[in-house]
């Protein structure tokens, strides 16, 4: 369960950073396959 919630930590912050973001862009340009979560910190 250690792991899990470290992983889970992890992707919170990729996520909170834009990591998540330019990565999904990468391979997703055009939003057609994944689809995106909008970040709490967004207006």
């Amino acid at each position: 369960m250690k792991t899990l919630g470290l992983l889970n930590q992890a992707i919170d912050n990729a996520a909170a950073f834009g990591i998540t973001e330019e990565v999904l862009n990468k391979h997703d340009p055009d939003h057609s396959t994944l689809k995106r979560v909008r970040s709490i910190y967004e207006d």
